[in-house]
């Protein structure tokens, strides 16, 4: 596996598959999507070595990330049952949102609700500290999420604020015709950036496909030391986002592997989505039936667009994905549906990369 270190030199801009008018706005998403980065890292490949992929083979296994690097702290989403003190930042109490039985919740009657599922119960936190307390959007310290984990205190200092990671830049666009000439209507379009603080960069894994039969065998590429060398050809820069803007990296070797680690014995499961949650092959409504989910916390949906040449049966689609850092309440311990399909065009590249966590 290899590992890229990303730091852009400029403003980046990440689209989501929403329909954009001329004339209108377009905002870049954040976190970007998995596959944007696996589309740059496989641009530089192509460029060193004009090595193409078909329909039937990529040049990937897996791919990881991108997570967020700030100083020396690995950063990910914060999990979506993390509250913070209201109106307040660096001093504000943290506590989490536990699952409460419905026939012990006397707010809602969840048979009012336009839930896809019957829920058993519902996330909440009760304050008994006379403390209000809202969602914390933003991210984790990997200190801060062996703690979430493990049942243990998160502390403040192990969760970053959007604020700290990114500052978000509008630019002015004019739209022209082929004279050069600026149209008369919707001739002006503004586009959000977003801005890397100077301390933050993107670190992303690559578990490259190097099986007998793989497009990287029959084009005599042995091993990762010999992708290691194709990569560190210069310039090392990728070309990143909407905009094709150019980011420096630096690539090492990485030993450790990301595997299904698993830990406790009980029937409950609580998944933490690392990446977008991407359900391509079931409609939602029978994934949450199958998965017997009793509780979530969604921090809303994301339109991806997808333009694939590998995978032509998602090509110029659109798709809805979870946002990273929710959370599924299971009541099954075999998790098949987040396990990689023997099929590979089945698998949309970087997406439900999950920490489960037996018990709840």
């Amino acid at each position: 596996m290899l590992k890229f270190t990303i730091k852009p030199y400029d403003v980046l801009f990440f689209g989501s598959g929403k329909p954009f008018n001329i004339g209108g706005d377009a905002q870049s998403i954040f976190p970007p999507f998995p596959h944007s980065f696996a589309s740059a890292v496989y641009a530089k490949f192509f460029a060193e070595t004009k090595i193409e992929i078909s329909e039937e083979k990529g040049i990937y296994k897996a791919v990881y990330g991108p997570f967020l690097k700030k100083g020396n702290d690995l950063l990910f989403p914060a999990p979506m049952d993390i509250l913070k003190e209201k109106k307040k930042e660096k001093d504000a109490k943290i506590t989490l949102a536990i699952p409460k039985e419905k026939n012990d919740f006397k707010l809602i009657d969840f048979s009012d609700s336009n839930f896809p599922f019957n829920p058993e119960s519902i996330l909440w936190a009760k304050s008994d500290d006379g403390c209000d307390y809202e969602p914390f959007n933003g991210y984790i310290t990997l200190n801060g999420l062996k703690a979430w984990f493990n049942n243990e205190n998160i502390e403040i200092k192990d969760l970053v604020y959007e604020n700290e990671i990114f500052e978000k830049e509008e630019r002015i666009s004019i739209n022209l015709d082929e004279n050069k000439t600026v149209k008369k209507e919707d001739g002006l379009y503004r586009v959000e950036f977003i801005r890397l603080k100077k301390d933050i960069c993107f670190e992303f894994w690559v578990d490259f496909d190097l099986e007998n039969d793989s497009i990287l065998k029959q084009n005599k590429i042995n091993d990762e030391n010999e992708l290691k060398e194709i990569f560190e050809k210069k310039p090392l820069v990728l070309k990143l986002g909407g905009e094709t803007k150019v980011a420096s990296y630096e690539v090492n070797n990485f030993d450790s592997n990301f595997s299904n680690l698993t830990t406790g014995n009980s029937d409950k499961s609580k998944i933490l989505f690392l990446t977008p949650g991407v359900f391509i092959n079931n409609a939602e409504k029978s994934i949450v039936e199958s998965l017997n989910l009793t509780c979530a916390a969604i921090g809303g949906y994301t339109i991806c667009g997808i333009s694939s040449k590998y995978n032509k049966k998602y090509s110029n689609k659109t798709i809805r994905a979870m946002k990273a850092g929710s959370i599924f309440y299971l009541e099954k311990k075999v998790i098949d549906f987040f396990h990689k399909n023997d099929n590979k065009n089945d698998d949309f590249i970087g997406s439900n990369l999950v920490l489960i966590k037996y018990g709840g």
